[in-house]
């Protein structure tokens, strides 16, 4: 199945805090401010005399390393990992809010969506002792625990460590140049970063490759606020938050009912019971007011969804047929095109 994927997520036991609320990372951060502010005095100097040229590159490179150590801990290490396969196997909820902001975010390019879940999911947004156990906190409960966010995952901070490998590169050789190769060069490696900056630093809405529904499912359609869907994908704590667990990446959505083809609501209050999807497994309409048959329905779609990521299952992998992203009994299975 096709999705963008850009981050890892990490053990409980193996997260190493570099958010601004650590000292490791004020102290990060303080020292790379340090090391600009150095950069550019060095550089003025080097711009009419060798003695400092080096030292402003070797500096400048520390601040590179810095920097992309910093981006491989952000796709890396920032996500702890709350994975339990069968409980999040096939997630039920109604879009509450979805799509691309226009706020700057560093980069950060991803598609987000938030779900209001259908009952009988509450563990997805519950205190998670994986979480306590290793001091992190839910000091936001009111905003957190309300609905589950979800993100598609786009590239813009995997292409920034990109330009930052590419910088550093060109540092690396301005150093052993002569003055004032090393000085052209160096200007250069900071070309190279407003390039990146250009392109990449940016807000979502305006980003080169964001995050997209349509990376996990080409046949998903436009998702509306009030459809009812069924996501799938890594369910995780978000450390940059003050206790927000996501689904990131997503790694399948499919709409179940769309919020046009619904009756309207009869009052101001959420109404489950204008979801009425009918459940292949019993053949009846899902009362989302009855656990047991929440529970059913998530279970035929947890199934359909395991399915279709085994597509040698039940048939040859080399007849065209079966060469399909979304299981058949989701897109519709379609014959191979023969010519006469």
């Amino acid at each position: 199945m096709a999705f963008k994927q850009y981050t890892k997520c990490v053990a409980p036991g193996d997260f190493v805090d570099l958010t601004p609320n650590s000292w490791v990372g004020l102290l990060l951060m303080g020292q790379g401010a340090l090391a600009l502010v150095a950069v550019v005095v060095l550089a003025v100097i080097a711009a009419f005399s060798p003695l400092t040229s080096k030292p402003a590159i070797l500096l400048a490179f520390v601040l590179v390393m810095e920097i992309i150590a910093y981006l491989t801990w952000w796709l890396e290490g920032r996500l702890i990992c709350l994975n339990e396969a069968e409980r999040n196997c096939a997630i039920l909820g109604v879009v509450e809010t979805h799509g691309l902001s226009d706020s700057f975010k560093g980069g950060d390019d991803d598609y987000t969506m938030n779900l209001r879940l259908a009952p009988g999911q509450e563990h997805l947004l519950a205190i998670n002792p994986k979480i306590t156990g290793i001091g992190r906190g839910y000091t936001d409960k009111e905003k957190y625990l309300k609905f589950l966010h979800n993100e598609f995952e786009g590239d813009g901070i995997y292409q920034l460590r990109e330009y930052m490998y590419a910088i550093a590169a060109l540092l690396a050789l301005a150093f052993y140049l002569p003055w004032p190769l090393d000085l052209i060069l160096s200007l250069l490696a900071l070309a190279v970063a407003l390039l990146g900056g250009i392109r990449d630093f940016r807000s979502p809405s305006h980003a080169s490759n964001p995050g997209n529904p349509l990376d996990v499912n080409p046949n998903l359609g436009t998702l509306s606020g009030g459809d009812l869907v069924v996501v799938k994908g890594e369910w995780i704590y978000d450390s940059l938050h003050a206790g927000w667990h996501e689904i990131h990446p997503v790694r399948h959505c499919e709409i179940i009912l769309e919020a046009e083809n619904l009756p309207p609501p009869a009052s101001a209050e959420f109404d489950w019971s204008r979801y009425q999807p009918v459940n292949p497994a019993t053949g009846l309409p899902v009362d989302f007011n009855d656990p047991v048959s929440v529970e059913s329905y998530r279970q035929y779609w947890c199934g359909k969804i395991t399915e279709a990521e085994q597509p040698e299952t039940g048939g040859s992998r080399d007849d065209p047929k079966h060469d399909w992203t979304v299981h058949p009994q989701v897109d519709g299975c379609k014959p191979p095109v023969i010519i006469t």
